[in-house]
């Protein structure tokens, strides 16, 4: 039997992106949520069998939180879900949370370098913009989204076992491209 990945395209809400989401779209964010979080649902995953994958999150052993071959405890994944990082106060959150409650495995999905560089390269934005280094800036943002979705597929493709379910929320300008010819991917929001 094949592997499985439900990959759903995803819209931030604005506590995700720090307020980056515009209030007037916040609602429209919010339905497609409502939706994701119905089909989910209505997929009737079998936890024993099924990997989370999540957009933005990293190994966070530098935080004290700790996963095992890539593969976040169930009281580590929640703990993390619950306590400490605002990106998981949102509808995203509270399905993985809610995923991770019955025993699906929340798994590392991204490099917290790469994410690093990211978050400083948003943190420079004005000034970049401001000496006219606008081309650079797109440029490297591009290339940095494309590192990013290399790993993530990566990190897909060595953890994600045959007859396991995979459970993708990731962001609508990303790519993954790279996965496993034995993978069956359902798309969701595309």
């Amino acid at each position: 039997m094949p592997r499985v990945l439900h990959y759903f395209h995803i819209t931030h809400t604005g506590s995700e992106t720090h307020g980056d989401s515009s209030a007037r779209t916040e609602s429209w964010i919010l339905e497609e949520w409502d939706e994701i979080e119905k089909i989910v649902v209505s997929l009737d995953l079998p936890p024993e069998k099924t990997r989370l994958y999540q957009d933005g999150l990293p190994d966070w052993s530098i935080c004290g939180y700790r996963p095992v071959n890539n593969t976040y405890p169930t009281k580590t994944a929640i703990q993390l879900l619950e306590l400490d990082h605002e990106h998981f106060k949102s509808p995203n959150g509270r399905i993985l949370l809610n995923l991770v409650r019955k025993g699906c495995r929340l798994m590392v999905t991204e490099d917290r370098l790469l994410l690093r560089a990211g978050d400083l390269l948003r943190e420079n934005v004005e000034l970049l913009v401001r000496n006219g280094q606008q081309s650079f800036l797109e440029s490297d943002v591009a290339k940095l989204c494309q590192r990013r979705d290399v790993f993530i597929s990566s990190q897909i493709n060595s953890t994600l076992e045959p007859e396991e379910i995979g459970v993708l929320f990731l962001g609508k300008h990303h790519q993954i491209t790279e996965l496993a010819p034995d993978i069956k991917v359902n798309d969701y929001f595309k």
